[in-house]
C-alpha cells in the first residue's frame, strides 16, 4: 500500500508540475497576444483593461480545458489504481485474522509466566492444543489452589478470537442448564478461527458430563470447517486424591489427555506468596511472612495458594519501604 501512494504522488507531482510549466508558457502566449484595437483616444488605461480583458479570456479558456483533462486522467488511471490498492488490505484482513494458526508456543510461554511450579502439566496442554484435529479435549485435575483456573483463565486472555470464548462454571443446583448452555454454545460455533469452551468447577462425580459434551460438539464439526477446543477443569479432594484419579483415568475418554497438576508443599507456598506481593504490590516483614506461611500451611490441602491472598490482607501490614527500622518496630 505505501508503494502504491508513493507512485501516486509522484505522478501527481510530475503532471502538476507539467501542468504549471504549461500555464506559464500559455501566460505568455496569452500576454504576448496582440490586444484588442483600442482608439488611441480611448486612452492609455482603457488599451491596458480591454489587453487584460483579452488575456484573461484565454488564461480561462486554457484552465477549463486543462482542468477536464485532468479529470479524465484521474477517472481513467489513477482512480482505479488507488482504489484497488486501498481495497486489498481489507479484503485480506478478516482472512489472515481468521486463518492465523494458533501459536501455543508464545501463549504458553506467557501463561508459564503466570503459573508457577507446573511446567510438566503446561508442556502437556500445549501439546494436546497443538494437534491438527478438528476437535480437540484436554481435563485439567489437581487439588485446589495449583494452578488449574489460573491457567485456563490466562489462555482465555491471550486466544486469538476473544468473540469465540466461552466459560461454564459448572453446577448442579440448576436443573438442565449445563445442556442448555452448551447447546447454545454449539449453536453458535463460528468457522473464523477457533473456538473455546472451558468448563470449570467439575468434581470427580461429574465425569459422565465429558463424554456426552465430546460428542455433541464432534458430531458439529464433523461435516464443518468448524474448530472446538475443549477445557475441563476438575478439582479433586486432597485426602483422596489418587482413589479419585484412577476413577477420572477410568471413566474419561481414553483419547482425551488428563494433565494431573503436581500437589504444592512449603516451598511452593513460598514462590507463590513472593508472587503474590508483587501483584499485591506489598511489602511484609519476615515474621509476618512466617505466620502467613504458617497459617497458608494448615490449609494447603484444601486450599492450596488460593489462601494466601486474604491471609495477606488480613495479617500482613503494608509498610513504608523509606522507614527501615518499622520491621523492628
Amino acid at each position: 500500500m505505501g508503494g502504491v501512494t508513493t507512485i501516486i504522488a509522484v505522478a501527481l507531482l510530475v503532471t502538476f508540475g507539467a501542468q504549471m510549466a504549461a500555464s506559464e508558457s500559455d501566460v505568455e502566449v496569452a500576454a504576448s497576444k496582440e490586444s484588442p484595437q483600442v482608439p488611441w483616444y480611448s486612452g492609455t488605461s482603457n488599451q491596458l483593461s480591454a489587453w487584460y480583458f483579452g488575456a484573461s479570456n484565454r488564461l480561462m479558456a486554457w484552465y477549463c480545458d486543462a482542468s477536464h483533462q485532468m479529470l479524465a486522467w484521474w477517472e481513467k488511471t489513477l482512480k482505479p489504481l488507488t482504489l484497488h490498492s486501498a481495497e486489498r488490505p481489507l479484503e485480506q484482513a478478516p482472512i489472515v485474522y481468521c486463518s492465523q494458526p494458533l501459536d501455543t508456543l508464545k501463549i504458553f510461554q506467557q501463561i508459564g509466566q503466570q503459573v508457577l511450579n507446573q511446567e510438566q502439566a503446561l508442556n502437556r496442554i500445549e501439546n494436546a492444543l497443538s494437534v491438527k484435529e478438528k476437535f480437540r479435549s484436554v481435563a485439567l485435575i489437581g487439588p485446589p489452589g495449583v494452578g488449574k483456573t489460573l491457567t485456563a483463565t490466562a489462555l482465555r486472555q491471550y486466544f486469538p478470537w476473544q468473540k469465540n470464548v466461552q466459560t461454564y462454571s459448572w453446577t448442579t443446583s440448576v436443573p438442565d442448564a449445563e445442556q442448555k448452555f452448551l447447546h447454545q454454545f454449539a449453536n453458535q460455533l463460528s468457522d473464523c478461527g477457533m473456538n473455546l469452551l472451558i468448563i470449570d468447577d467439575l468434581q470427580s462425580h461429574d465425569h459422565d458430563v465429558v463424554p456426552s459434551n465430546n460428542k455433541l460438539l464432534l458430531e458439529r464439526v464433523a461435516t464443518s470447517n468448524k474448530i472446538v477446543l475443549m477445557v475441563y477443569i476438575f478439582t479433586l479432594k486432597t485426602d483422596s486424591y489418587w482413589a479419585q484419579f484412577e476413577e477420572l483415568q477410568r471413566r474419561l475418554p481414553k483419547q482425551m489427555p488428563l494433565v494431573n497438576y503436581r500437589i504444592f508443599g512449603r516451598d511452593d507456598l513460598k514462590d507463590c506468596l513472593k508472587k503474590e506481593l508483587v501483584v499485591m504490590q506489598r511489602e511484609l516483614c519476615p515474621d509476618e511472612q512466617t505466620r502467613i506461611l504458617g497459617k497458608a500451611l494448615d490449609r494447603l490441602h484444601y486450599a492450596g495458594c488460593k489462601v494466601l491472598h486474604p491471609l495477606i490482607l488480613q495479617e500482613g501490614s503494608k509498610i513504608d519501604t523509606s522507614d527501615a527500622s518499622i520491621c523492628s518496630r
